[in-house]
């Protein structure tokens, strides 16, 4: 198929810059006084977090979550009813709950130094049983992201299909049970500014 519309070619306009070496993204950008940041993750997937240490030296460089004194969590609201609320800091409080969860956040004069500076950093882990999928999450043993919902389930709707008598004299019938890893859309690369 040819032409505009699904599965016509659309020309490019923005190879020419990027193959050259012209193209500019927010990390080239730099300007007097301007630092960079590196994060510190978790390298596990669900854990109590015993102890953190900050490199001596640099404590004043490194930040976590006790540190953000004002800064609150991210708070997820819906009216759907039986929506479980949750919060998410901006750094592990005492506990992780995924790999790549953020824990400490450093501040350096080069992304280079910011990264060593994350390397620094000591954390000690009480691991705990890891919820590795939504039907392992969904079995009654099964261990608590969130220990005040009582489970792991934050929302469970229905819906009425009005089927049931289409299906009752269906000549054929098939039950299939799918299972999908959680998916979220994310831009590969997202828009930026940099303000001073």
């Amino acid at each position: 198929m040819a032409g505009e519309g699904i599965g016509g070619r659309v020309r490019r306009k923005e190879d020419a810059r990027h193959l050259a070496g012209r193209g500019q993204f927010v990390s080239d950008i730099r300007i007097a006084g301007m630092r960079d940041v590196a994060f510190l993750r978790s390298p596990v997937a669900h854990a109590r977090i015993a102890e953190r240490r900050k490199p001596t030296g640099n404590e004043a460089d490194v930040f976590f979550l006790s540190d953000l004194v004002g800064v609150h969590p991210i708070v997820t609201k819906s009216s759907i009813p039986g929506y479980k609320i949750s919060e998410w800091p901006i750094l592990a409080g005492d506990r992780v709950r995924y790999v790549g969860e953020l824990i400490a956040m450093c501040v350096a004069d080069s992304r280079a130094q910011a990264e060593d500076l994350a390397d620094q950093v000591t954390v000690d882990f009480a691991e705990l049983p890891a919820v590795v999928s939504c039907a392992a999450g969904c079995a009654p043993d099964a261990p608590l992201l969130h220990d005040h919902w009582g489970d792991n389930l934050f929302l469970k709707t229905s819906f009425d299909s009005r089927i049931d008598a289409v299906t009752k004299n269906a000549p054929v019938k098939v039950e299939l049970e799918l299972s999908c890893a959680r998916q979220t859309m994310h831009p590969m690369e997202g828009k930026g500014v940099l303000a001073w």
